[in-house]
Formats: structure tokens, sequence, C-alpha cells
């Protein structure tokens, strides 16, 4: 009798599986999934590539912000020692000079002496403090150095005060 139970479980389960989809069940045809997909990816890929426009941004943001620190920096120390301090720019970086010395200098916290300069920076030759911090360039005092594209950030160093914002 065991056995004939169980066999007959069986079928019930084998027949209620081979009936398939009842009428009154819903669900969703291939057509409405693959359509909700495409729709997905499409939102997906249009915000991937507005939130990589605001990262290069932010990076051109943070680099110029780190040049003018930089900047600062240099100025301080011809404040504090005699003689002129500056950045001299060549090719794709920059770096820490001090006038009538050849020994590479480092800025703080920074592993390389050579900076490797912002991509929107197109200013090349030197930039000087002297040891009053009044600034004094290759292209004259007072000039802008770098403009971001779409001119959200500039640099300037104030002539006579030095003052960089």
């Amino acid at each position: 009798q065991m056995k004939t139970s169980m066999e007959k479980g069986r079928y019930m389960i084998r027949r209620d599986f081979c009936q398939g989809k009842r009428k009154d069940q819903s669900g969703f045809t291939l057509i409405e999934v693959i359509t909700v997909l495409i729709v997905l990816g499409i939102l997906v890929a249009v915000t991937a590539t507005r939130l990589s426009g605001v990262a290069d941004t932010a990076q051109d943001t943070s680099d110029i912000d780190r040049l003018k620190s930089h900047l600062r920096y240099a100025q301080i120390r011809a404040l504090n020692t005699v003689g002129v301090w500056g950045i001299d720019f060549s090719g794709t970086g920059y770096n820490l000079y001090r006038d009538g010395d050849a020994t590479v200098y480092s800025f703080p916290g920074e592993e390389n002496s050579e900076m490797e300069k912002p991509s929107s920076v197109t200013y090349s030759g030197y930039i000087s403090f002297d040891e009053w911090g009044r600034p004094y360039t290759s292209q004259g005092t007072g000039t802008p150095l770098t403009t971001t594209p779409g001119g959200l950030a500039s640099i300037t160093i104030t002539p006579e005060t030095g003052y960089i914002p």
C-alpha cells in the first residue's frame, strides 16, 4: 500500500506540472521584460556619462587647489628664508626651486619632487617670490596663470602683495 500511495503522489505532481499555466495566473511577457531592460540600460548609460563629467570637473578643481597650495608654500619659504623661492613649470610638470641652488626640493606631504601639472594649466615658465613675498614671473606679475575649461577657476597672483585668492 505504501508503494501505491507514493506512486499516486508522484503521478499527481507530474500531472500538475504538465498542465502548465492556468488561465487565471498573470505575469510579464518576454517582450515586456526586454523593453524594461533596454530602458534601464539607457538610463544607466546617460547617468554614468553625466557623472563622469562631474568627476572630471572635481578633479580639475582639486588639482588647481593643490597648485595654489604649492604656490603659497613657495611664497612662505621665500618669506622665511633669505633668497628667492619659486615654482618652475616645464613640460607636463612643475617643481619647487630656490634661486641659485641646484638642490631638488619636495613639497610637504608629496613623495615626488616633480609634480604633475593640472590638465587645464597652459602656463610655462617660472613663478618666483622674493623675500617680501612679492611675485614675479617669466611673463610679468599679476598674470592669470591658469584657467580651467569653461572658466571655472583661475589662479591670479596679485602684484606687490603676492595674494593668491
